[in-house]
């Protein structure tokens, strides 16, 4: 039989602050390739890093030192006889339609230094490895899912395939309103896999029709639990909220809506945490919103895990999650919700509108809500007879089950890998 190798590229994963959703990917998937090799582009020591994710028993770690040298910098000057460069100058004036600056020119410098240093120090793995099949899978479209190309051109790759997220697919969440070689790197993998439908729409309006069969929505997912059907009182509102103490994620927006609510019981609770200083100025700001309402109570959890967050969701009677995200691609923190049956509150941005439906399985806000449709939101949900609270859970388990179940959805991610054409 054919000997089968999976050369994955990620950030930091198993390590601390890694990508903890690629578990239980790795766990689906592992079985269907003799080999895994989780590569690390490794730009600082992280030696001192804990593994905190799981490892498949055919998988090894292999560390990558791309730290650029003075020497390295040199290869800046390559960059000027090489057709990918003036390709991309040319596609950024004509097909996005955006002036060159000195921070566009510095990005395309810093991506095709940093692929060819990556090629560089992966080479000898890839020698050193002869399989029949080999298989390139970057978790994200980075300058090292750039790096491919040089790798296909080699005509020795059976597919080399990249997921797309939130960050790494639209090009106005960077501060410079661009994102390198997408069209040259799409022509050069076999799929592009965003995590939304939003993501591939986008994409496709982005760079054209000509990509459509390449861009295929690949859900994530999430592992399945226990779910439990009895009944849970709404007497009182349990709201949990899971994000980075982050200007984009407003959560002093959410404090403003949730305080708003004069007309329930309500114990929010937090995960998610960021620098001290913004740790402090959050829980200040809650606690000024909620002063003086005896009925609101607020509870910040800092930060867990995914597996103390699985216990957390399973052990509480969480009734709903709560975000207000400016941007988000498709959350897995709904996912993971959503497989307890818990309903969400969120915005209609990104993929967000892919999970939660209004009035189902939970409540859609505009895009440019105000607290005062959150307040709104809430006080909807503590009008539902219990009755009426039990069909929004079963809804929100079945949304799970029927599209964000991980054990489906990675298996269909490890089918497109290993067939033929």
């Amino acid at each position: 039989m054919a000997q089968k190798i999976l050369f994955l590229v990620v950030t930091n994963y198993p390590y601390d602050f890694g990508e903890p959703f690629l578990e239980m990917e790795l766990k689906t998937i592992a079985h269907r390739f003799d080999k895994i090799l989780i590569i690390i582009p490794e730009s600082k020591d992280s030696k001192h890093f804990e593994e905190k994710y799981f490892i498949p028993q055919n998988a090894e770690i292999v560390k990558l030192d791309i730290r650029i040298s003075f020497l390295d910098k040199l290869l800046l000057f390559k960059t000027l006889w090489d057709y990918n460069f003036w390709r991309e100058l040319k596609i950024i004036k004509k097909q996005y339609g955006l002036a060159l600056n000195i921070s566009i020119l510095k990005t395309i410098w810093s991506y095709c230094i940093k692929a060819q240093k990556f090629y560089q120090a992966l080479r000898p793995i890839e020698k050193k490895y002869k399989p029949d099949l080999k298989y390139f899978y970057s978790y994200w479209l980075t300058e090292f899912t750039f790096s491919s190309i040089y790798f296909s051109k080699k005509n020795n790759w059976n597919k080399l395939i990249s997921r797309v997220h939130g960050w790494d697919c639209y090009f106005e969440r960077s501060n410079i309103g661009y994102l390198p070689f997408r069209q040259i790197i799409f022509e050069n993998l076999d799929f592009i896999l965003p995590v939304s439908e939003n993501g591939r729409t986008y994409l496709l309006h982005k760079l054209g029709g000509e990509f459509e069969k390449k861009i295929q929505t690949c859900h994530l997912g999430t592992m399945s639990t226990d779910f439990i059907k009895t009944k849970i009182s709404i007497s009182h509102i349990n709201l949990l909220s899971i994000a980075f103490l982050a200007s984009v994620k407003q959560l002093d927006k959410m404090a403003e809506g949730i305080s708003s609510v004069v007309d329930l019981n309500i114990h929010w609770h937090h995960i998610g945490s960021g620098s001290k200083e913004d740790q402090e100025k959050f829980i200040c700001l809650v606690q000024e919103k909620f002063a003086g309402k005896n009925h609101l109570k607020f509870t910040f959890h800092g930060t867990k895990s995914p597996q103390e967050i699985y216990k957390f969701l399973a052990s509480e009677n969480i009734h709903a999650l709560i975000n207000t995200s400016k941007s988000e691609g498709l959350p897995v923190t709904f996912m993971e919700a959503m497989s307890f049956g818990i309903p969400v509150i969120a915005p209609n941005v990104g993929g967000i509108s892919e999970i939660v439906k209004h009035e189902y399985n939970g409540w859609l806000m505009n895009d440019a809500f105000e607290a005062k449709e959150i307040a709104s939101c809430i006080s909807n949900l503590g009008k539902l007879t219990e009755e009426e609270y039990q069909r929004f859970r079963k809804n929100a388990y079945s949304t799970w089950q029927n599209n964000f179940n991980g054990q489906t959805n990675f298996s269909i991610l490890a089918d497109k890998f290993l067939k033929e054409n």
